[in-house]
């Protein structure tokens, strides 16, 4: 079985650009065909559209993209390995036994006798990229967010004004003021003039207990209320603490709690 390259170069590539390309390989973002039996040369698109060059010479293969990244970065890019697998499908080289890979620049730089270095990009060219990323992410935003004008507004009907009762009608056009009607049953609202017992007051029996330990501290007698009621056996029940306000103390059925 034929070798194929993508496997012999794998190691150059780091895993991030490997799972980039592999989406862009299956998602057929690429062009490609092979220029010779040695030089495949295609166009992918990443953010924009990226030429891209393999050349294979004996055990070495060497590798464009014209993408930023590509020069910037020591590793080769995404763009690179989409068009690796695109030549592995194509079956565009003859891959020999140990593949080494190395960039078309650094190439250059070593047959000239000069020492490899990655080239950085200027400020302005670094600026200029950023732009042109940020316009590409605001672009695809707008184009998924729907349109305003082609949402139509919605027209809820006003609500229908509540008829006022005759009785707080009157009431507000005495007062001549154009007040809510909740303002006239609020008014009507008055405070219970009576304040029942309770029904364990009416048929149990106050305790009046002296709290020995708050008498001493605050210096005057204090005193703690309990009520306690009768069981269906006729015993009393445990005392349980209760209070009286001052309106129910004139209603006490028995005259000595009054």
């Amino acid at each position: 079985m034929a070798r194929t390259l993508a496997p012999a170069v794998r190691r150059y590539f780091s895993a991030t650009s490997r799972s980039r390309g592999d989406k862009y390989y299956w998602s057929g973002r690429f062009s490609a065909s092979a220029v010779s039996a040695t030089v495949y040369e295609g166009v992918v698109e990443g953010t924009q559209r990226y030429a891209v060059s393999l050349s294979l010479h004996s055990a070495e293969l060497r590798v464009r993209c014209a993408c930023p990244r590509f020069a910037q970065q020591s590793d080769p890019c995404k763009h690179v390995w989409t068009l690796v697998l695109a030549a592995d499908a194509a079956r565009a080289f003859a891959v020999p036994q140990h593949v080494t890979l190395a960039r078309g620049r650094e190439r250059e730089t070593a047959e000239r006798g000069g020492r490899v270095q990655a080239k950085r990009l200027t400020s302005s060219a670094r600026q200029a990229v950023s732009e042109r990323m940020t316009r590409y992410w605001a672009e695809r935003r707008a184009a998924s967010r729907p349109v305003a004008d082609e949402v139509p507004p919605l027209d809820w009907p006003a609500p229908a004004a509540r008829p006022r009762t005759t009785a707080a009608r009157e009431w507000l056009d005495e007062l001549a003021v154009d007040a809510p009607e909740w303002q006239y049953f609020l008014d009507l609202a008055r405070p219970v003039a009576d304040d029942p017992l309770p029904q364990a007051i009416q048929f149990g029996e106050i305790v009046y207990v002296v709290d020995v330990a708050a008498t001493a501290q605050v210096g005057s007698l204090q005193i703690e209320l309990l009520m306690r009621t009768r069981k269906q056996s006729g015993d009393w029940a445990k005392p349980k603490a209760v209070s009286i306000s001052r309106a129910q103390v004139e209603r006490l059925p028995q005259a000595a709690d009054r």
